[in-house]
Protein backbone atom coordinates (compact mmCIF):
# COMPACT_ATOMS: atom_id res chain seq x y z
CA UNK A 1 0.00 0.00 0.00
CA UNK A 2 1.43 3.26 -1.10
CA UNK A 3 0.32 6.47 0.43
CA UNK A 4 0.99 10.31 -0.61
CA UNK A 5 0.02 13.46 0.16
CA UNK A 6 -3.80 14.46 -0.62
CA UNK A 7 -4.05 17.64 -2.03
CA UNK A 8 -5.81 20.26 0.30
CA UNK A 9 -8.95 21.23 -1.71
CA UNK A 10 -8.86 24.99 0.26
CA UNK A 11 -5.35 25.59 -1.91
CA UNK A 12 -5.58 26.37 -5.23
CA UNK A 13 -1.96 27.38 -6.90
CA UNK A 14 -2.09 28.92 -10.55
CA UNK A 15 0.46 29.11 -12.65
CA UNK A 16 0.95 31.47 -15.83
CA UNK A 17 3.45 32.22 -18.73
CA UNK A 18 3.35 34.69 -20.93
CA UNK A 19 5.40 34.38 -24.05
CA UNK A 20 6.01 37.70 -26.05
CA UNK A 21 7.39 36.86 -29.70
CA UNK A 22 8.55 40.48 -31.53
CA UNK A 23 9.12 39.39 -34.99
CA UNK A 24 11.81 40.94 -36.98
CA UNK A 25 11.96 44.14 -38.44
CA UNK A 26 10.26 43.63 -42.22
CA UNK A 27 13.06 45.05 -44.31
CA UNK A 28 11.65 46.04 -47.91
CA UNK A 29 13.47 46.49 -50.98
CA UNK A 30 15.11 49.78 -52.27
CA UNK A 31 12.97 49.74 -55.20
CA UNK A 32 10.47 47.28 -55.73
CA UNK A 33 8.33 48.70 -58.42
CA UNK A 34 6.51 45.30 -58.85
CA UNK A 35 5.88 43.91 -55.47
CA UNK A 36 8.20 40.71 -55.41
CA UNK A 37 10.13 41.77 -52.65
CA UNK A 38 13.13 42.15 -54.78
CA UNK A 39 15.16 45.14 -56.11
CA UNK A 40 14.68 45.79 -59.28
CA UNK A 41 16.89 47.65 -61.88
CA UNK A 42 16.02 51.07 -63.13
CA UNK A 43 17.38 54.55 -64.20
CA UNK A 44 15.72 57.31 -64.66
CA UNK A 45 16.25 59.78 -67.56
CA UNK A 46 15.02 62.95 -68.27
CA UNK A 47 11.48 61.87 -67.38
CA UNK A 48 10.96 58.73 -68.23
CA UNK A 49 11.87 55.62 -66.04
CA UNK A 50 12.92 52.17 -66.84
CA UNK A 51 12.41 49.22 -64.64
CA UNK A 52 14.20 46.14 -66.17
CA UNK A 53 11.06 43.75 -67.03
CA UNK A 54 8.54 46.76 -67.26
CA UNK A 55 6.76 49.09 -69.42
CA UNK A 56 8.36 52.67 -69.70
CA UNK A 57 6.75 55.27 -67.18
CA UNK A 58 7.45 58.96 -68.15
CA UNK A 59 6.63 60.80 -64.39
CA UNK A 60 8.93 64.02 -64.54
CA UNK A 61 11.30 66.16 -66.75
CA UNK A 62 15.06 66.96 -67.07
CA UNK A 63 15.78 68.28 -64.21
CA UNK A 64 13.66 67.06 -61.48
CA UNK A 65 14.59 64.83 -58.51
CA UNK A 66 13.72 61.07 -58.31
CA UNK A 67 12.28 60.54 -54.58
CA UNK A 68 11.01 56.87 -55.37
CA UNK A 69 9.54 55.37 -52.47
CA UNK A 70 5.96 53.54 -51.12
CA UNK A 71 3.89 56.60 -50.73
CA UNK A 72 -0.06 54.73 -50.48
CA UNK A 73 1.50 51.98 -48.38
CA UNK A 74 0.54 49.07 -50.54
CA UNK A 75 4.23 47.17 -50.58
CA UNK A 76 5.73 48.65 -54.07
CA UNK A 77 7.85 51.26 -54.97
CA UNK A 78 6.07 54.41 -56.49
CA UNK A 79 7.34 56.22 -59.45
CA UNK A 80 7.90 59.96 -57.98
CA UNK A 81 9.84 63.29 -58.36
CA UNK A 82 10.59 65.98 -56.50
CA UNK A 83 10.08 69.41 -58.23
CA UNK A 84 10.57 73.03 -56.65
CA UNK A 85 8.53 71.96 -53.42
CA UNK A 86 5.88 70.05 -55.45
CA UNK A 87 6.05 66.21 -55.31
CA UNK A 88 4.85 64.55 -58.31
CA UNK A 89 3.73 60.29 -57.37
CA UNK A 90 2.52 57.93 -60.30
CA UNK A 91 -1.19 58.16 -60.40
CA UNK A 92 -1.76 60.04 -56.86
CA UNK A 93 -2.69 63.50 -56.05
CA UNK A 94 0.44 66.12 -56.30
CA UNK A 95 1.17 67.18 -53.02
CA UNK A 96 3.12 70.15 -52.27
CA UNK A 97 6.17 70.55 -49.65
CA UNK A 98 9.33 72.56 -49.26
CA UNK A 99 10.85 75.05 -51.77
CA UNK A 100 13.85 75.47 -54.52
CA UNK A 101 16.55 75.70 -52.17
CA UNK A 102 15.44 72.21 -49.97
CA UNK A 103 16.43 69.08 -50.24
CA UNK A 104 14.29 66.42 -50.31
CA UNK A 105 14.32 63.50 -47.71
CA UNK A 106 11.63 60.85 -48.29
CA UNK A 107 11.59 57.94 -45.85
CA UNK A 108 9.23 56.32 -43.13
CA UNK A 109 9.44 57.91 -40.23
CA UNK A 110 6.41 57.10 -38.11
CA UNK A 111 7.20 53.18 -39.23
CA UNK A 112 4.08 52.73 -40.49
CA UNK A 113 5.22 51.24 -43.71
CA UNK A 114 4.82 54.08 -46.09
CA UNK A 115 6.84 56.92 -47.24
CA UNK A 116 6.71 60.13 -45.50
CA UNK A 117 7.52 63.42 -47.19
CA UNK A 118 10.05 65.21 -46.03
CA UNK A 119 12.26 67.99 -46.78
CA UNK A 120 15.71 69.20 -45.35
CA UNK A 121 16.35 72.80 -45.06
CA UNK A 122 20.24 73.38 -45.22
CA UNK A 123 20.09 77.10 -43.73
CA UNK A 124 18.32 76.52 -40.46
CA UNK A 125 19.05 72.60 -40.12
CA UNK A 126 15.38 72.03 -40.11
CA UNK A 127 13.71 68.41 -40.81
CA UNK A 128 10.46 69.08 -41.57
CA UNK A 129 8.44 65.42 -42.32
CA UNK A 130 4.73 65.52 -43.15
CA UNK A 131 2.25 65.33 -40.17
CA UNK A 132 5.82 65.49 -37.80
CA UNK A 133 6.97 68.45 -35.49
CA UNK A 134 9.95 70.43 -37.16
CA UNK A 135 13.19 68.96 -35.55
CA UNK A 136 16.50 70.41 -35.96
CA UNK A 137 19.29 68.18 -36.68
CA UNK A 138 22.25 69.97 -38.67
CA UNK A 139 24.31 73.01 -40.14
CA UNK A 140 24.47 74.26 -43.67
CA UNK A 141 27.72 72.76 -44.38
CA UNK A 142 26.13 69.12 -43.09
CA UNK A 143 24.88 66.47 -45.65
CA UNK A 144 21.58 65.06 -44.47
CA UNK A 145 21.86 61.26 -44.56
CA UNK A 146 18.49 59.73 -43.69
CA UNK A 147 18.55 55.88 -42.75
CA UNK A 148 17.67 53.12 -40.26
CA UNK A 149 20.58 52.79 -38.22
CA UNK A 150 19.05 51.26 -35.70
CA UNK A 151 17.39 48.51 -37.25
CA UNK A 152 13.61 49.63 -36.06
CA UNK A 153 12.19 49.77 -39.53
CA UNK A 154 11.59 53.45 -39.61
CA UNK A 155 14.29 56.42 -41.02
CA UNK A 156 16.09 58.18 -38.62
CA UNK A 157 17.27 61.61 -38.86
CA UNK A 158 20.48 62.18 -39.39
CA UNK A 159 23.60 64.12 -40.87
CA UNK A 160 27.59 63.68 -41.69
CA UNK A 161 29.67 66.56 -40.70
CA UNK A 162 32.37 66.69 -43.21
CA UNK A 163 34.57 69.42 -41.65
CA UNK A 164 34.70 66.40 -38.38
CA UNK A 165 33.69 63.21 -40.22
CA UNK A 166 30.98 63.22 -37.91
CA UNK A 167 27.93 61.01 -37.83
CA UNK A 168 24.63 62.89 -36.08
CA UNK A 169 21.86 60.59 -36.24
CA UNK A 170 18.88 61.63 -33.47
CA UNK A 171 19.00 60.11 -30.27
CA UNK A 172 21.94 58.03 -30.88
CA UNK A 173 25.64 58.57 -29.84
CA UNK A 174 27.92 60.44 -32.33
CA UNK A 175 30.27 58.47 -34.68
CA UNK A 176 33.30 59.42 -36.59
CA UNK A 177 33.81 57.83 -39.51
CA UNK A 178 35.21 59.92 -42.80
CA UNK A 179 36.68 63.05 -43.76
CA UNK A 180 36.13 65.89 -45.74
CA UNK A 181 35.94 65.00 -49.48
CA UNK A 182 34.64 61.12 -48.40
CA UNK A 183 31.47 60.62 -49.78
CA UNK A 184 29.13 58.97 -47.55
CA UNK A 185 26.60 55.88 -48.38
CA UNK A 186 24.50 55.03 -48.90
CA UNK A 187 23.69 58.44 -50.58
CA UNK A 188 19.79 59.00 -51.95
CA UNK A 189 20.56 60.87 -55.37
CA UNK A 190 18.58 63.91 -54.49
CA UNK A 191 21.52 64.61 -51.57
CA UNK A 192 24.54 63.24 -53.87
CA UNK A 193 22.99 65.92 -56.60
CA UNK A 194 23.31 68.88 -54.10
CA UNK A 195 26.32 68.17 -52.64
CA UNK A 196 28.75 66.58 -54.37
Amino acid sequence: LTTGAIPDPTTTTTTSTTTTTVPPAVRTPVVDFDGDGDSDRSVFRKGAWYVHGQSTVFLGAAGDIPVPGDYNGDGTTDRAVYRNGAWYVHNQPTGYMGNASDIPVPGDYDGNGTTDRGIYRRSVGGWYIQGQPTVFLGLNSDVPVPGDYDGNATTDRAIWRPSVGGWYVQNQPTVFLGVKGDIPLPLPQAIYRVFF
